[in-house]
Order: C-alpha cells, then structure tokens, then sequence
C-alpha cells in the first residue's frame, strides 16, 4: 500500500498514530532500511514464524493505541526458543489487554548505538524535523536537535537547501551523537542511509 493510501486509510477510522508494522512500510516505501518482520495474530503462530526466522528473537506487542511498549512491558528480548517465545506471547496478551491487535516479531540485532529521529506537523511552526539519542535515552537524557522547515510542506527537502539533511544531522548534537564512543566504529556520512533524508516529500 502507498504511503498516502496508508495514512489516508487511518485517518479515516480516526487513528491519529500508525502501528510501529505501518511505519515501517511507509519507510521503506522511501528507500530507508528497516529490521525484517512478521505480524502473527496467534501465539502458535508467533512460535512457528519464530522458528522460521531463526532464533534468537524480539516479539513485541502491536496495535494502534500501543505507542509505548517498553513502558507497559511489550517488547520481549533474546527469545532463544520455543518456551521463550510462548512465555512471551503470554505476557504481551495479558499487558495489553483489548489494545493488542496482534503480535510482531523481530530478528534479535546487536548494537550499543541507536538514533531518534521523527517528523512532525505543529499547528504553529508548521513541519519540524527531531534528531538525537534514541532507546531508554530518547525521553530520559536525549540531547536533541529540531529544525523547522520554512513553509508548510514537506516538499523540497534537497540536499541543496539548508534544510537538507548534512544540515540537520551535521550541527553539534548530530556530530557528537555519530562519532566514536564507547568503542562504536564513525558512523559514515556518505552512507546510502544517511542520503535517503532526501527522499522524503509531501
């Protein structure tokens, strides 16, 4: 599904969020890499897809009104097997109650880096871009960066224009945040990642 029909789709049932599975879509709908999933409805079903993909495993809690999962213990770590993933599946049905709409499972990925970055309407400056330290930090002790994007539309987000993403990314909050520390090798700001800012339009 297109990204507008996507969000047109959801507007329409009066959803003011998309589940962390539509995101994703409308993501890599732009070029921008994102961790291969599985939505299942069942907890067999959960097992047996966990078990194609290989273990170890995330599985999470998934649904439109399931916007913070960590706080509400959602998101289930290094499933290493059958029990792991059963246990899990368990504990999400019963933390989420009538929210859950189904439940989302993950490849188990390693790293001691990770970003926020968000894009967002406000009724007063019109189109902001956020960027900074994401996981536990992003609410907790995030240094974080917004811009505002002259005009109301996403539209001309290049990378010619101050607006582009070395501007957004490269001032002092983005450098800090990307270069090595604590033994993570330079993120490369060439990367085809990094370029794909430039894709985004209205």
């Amino acid at each position: 599904m297109e990204p507008f029909d996507l969000i047109k789709k959801a507007k329409s049932v009066g959803r003011t969020a998309l589940t962390e599975a539509e995101s994703k879509q409308i993501l890599k709908h732009y070029g921008i890499p994102v961790v291969e999933e599985w939505v299942v409805k069942t907890e067999e079903d959960a097992i047996r897809q966990a078990q194609a993909a290989g273990f170890p495993v995330v599985l999470k809690g998934l649904g439109t009104k399931l916007t913070h999962k960590t706080e509400r213990g959602l998101v289930k770590l290094n499933l290493k097997n059958r029990t792991d993933v059963r246990k899990a599946a368990r504990q999400i049905m019963r933390a989420a109650g009538q929210d859950l709409e189904g439940l989302l499972i993950q490849p188990m990925l390693s790293g001691r880096r990770e970003f926020v970055a968000g894009l967002f309407n406000d009724a007063q400056f019109g189109p902001v871009v956020m960027f900074g330290l994401g996981g536990v930090f992003t609410e907790a002790a995030s240094p974080r960066w917004m811009k505002r994007r002259p005009g109301r539309c996403w539209m001309n987000f290049d990378r010619q224009s101050c607006w582009g993403h070395s501007a957004v990314i490269s001032r002092r909050t983005g450098r800090s945040l990307s270069r090595r520390w604590s033994g993570c090798p330079v993120w490369p700001w060439n990367c085809p990642t990094r370029r794909k800012w430039t894709s985004i339009h209205c």
